[in-house]
């Protein structure tokens, strides 16, 4: 009988060391044990302790509010669809910290993780990004974030080389600021969600790379990039940077009620991608550089891959004023026509541009199939 009970007892706590098949909630505290049970009255120490975890769909796993832990996230585990696993705070104070001081990033997804949500925690300090993801990943969610003070990027979803489209991101209601580079990257992703975030003071830096070089508050890539919608951020003050960026893009995204100002070069910038709409945005004050317009259509005829058009994008029911060089400028960038065509700017309020025109279409542009309709210039001036 008492083998019998032993073996009970045994297999019991191996279901739970394990990551048993019922979901249940994990705790992590700076006063834990690894060598405990995980429970909220023996909580886990290290992020050490779940790196080395197989969680299961369904999982939740709380770090106490006001703790601080001074390592990388690698995320062990997939949730399943409606069965995410979620990685989250308890307890009352601030939101916990991964203080990644040393280490390449805060959270790291690789090898294709997806069914994950990660809310109310601080990332900073990592050399290179605060969230960084990797190869295919899909249905993520990041709520109530606070991504700070990394060495390039704040939120980084990666293409893997331009191998894989990552899928079905939330990125909602976060703080992301004082980043080296761009705030929010997506590279080669689709059907993701931007909204409700505040993006400020990123593209801190001129001297990291191509990362600071082509650096934004939001910044998209890739022409898998499609059917995104970034709606309902602020974006300022990246001082190297544009507000929102669709660079090169694939067709279908929707940029929409977002407030873009203060940034060094433009408001929002539509390059080389055809198919998104632009609209009900607020861009105001961008200035800091030669050029600086609220909004940029371009296409370019170029060279590979540095060329292609912009076509049919339709940007409508914009406030846009008092930029730095041009307040809505459309253009084929080399000045060779053929690239920006079919494009449609319409009732949209522009006004007091401080050193250049409210509307300029150039590059022979202006011969092509744009079309401009029932658009509040401000004052007529001579420029």
């Amino acid at each position: 009988m008492k083998k019998i009970a032993a073996f009970l007892v045994l297999a019991c706590l191996g279901g739970i060391l394990a990551g048993g098949a019922d979901a249940r909630t994990w705790y992590v505290s700076n006063a834990g044990d690894d060598s405990g049970p995980g429970t909220q009255a023996f909580p886990w120490r290290t992020i050490a302790r779940l790196n080395s975890f197989r969680f299961n769909p369904g999982d939740r796993i709380l770090f106490e509010s006001g703790g601080v832990w001074r390592e990388q996230l690698s995320v062990p585990s997939s949730g399943a669809a409606g069965k995410p696993i979620v990685f989250g705070a308890y307890g009352s104070g601030k939101k916990p910290v991964i203080d990644a001081a040393g280490h390449r990033y805060g959270v790291m997804l690789a090898g294709g993780k997806s069914h994950l949500e990660f809310n109310d925690l601080e990332i900073r300090n990592a050399t290179l990004d605060g969230f960084w993801s990797t190869g295919w990943s899909g249905d993520i969610v990041l709520r109530r974030l606070t991504v700070e003070g990394n060495g390039l990027c704040g939120i980084n979803v990666s293409d893997n080389g331009g191998a894989t489209t990552n899928r079905n991101y939330a990125i909602v209601d976060n703080i992301v600021g004082h980043n080296k580079a761009t705030g929010i990257l997506l590279s080669s992703s689709a059907y993701t969600l931007v909204r409700g975030n505040m993006i400020t003071h990123n593209c801190e830096s001129s001297t990291c790379g191509g990362a600071c070089t082509w650096c934004g508050g939001i910044r998209m890539t890739n022409t898998t990039s499609i059917n995104n919608i970034i709606e309902n951020n602020d974006s300022s003050y990246n001082a190297n940077g544009v507000g929102v960026w669709i660079d090169f893009s694939g067709p279908g995204n929707i940029v929409r009620f977002n407030k873009t100002h203060h940034n060094g070069y433009h408001g929002i910038f539509n390059e080389i991608t055809s198919g998104t709409e632009i609209y009900g945005n607020v861009s105001y004050d961008n200035a800091g550089q030669s050029v600086s317009a609220g909004i940029y259509v371009e296409g370019r005829h170029g060279s590979p891959p540095s060329n292609g058009p912009a076509s049919k994008n339709r940007i409508y029911n914009n406030t846009v004023s008092h930029n730095h060089s041009f307040g809505l400028i459309i253009q084929n960038g080399d000045g060779i026509a053929g690239s920006t065509y079919d494009n449609l700017v319409k009732n949209n309020v522009i006004f007091g541009t401080t050193n250049g025109p409210n509307l300029r279409v150039g590059g022979k542009a202006e011969s092509a199939d744009n079309v401009f309709d029932h658009n509040c210039l401000g004052a007529e001036t001579p420029n």
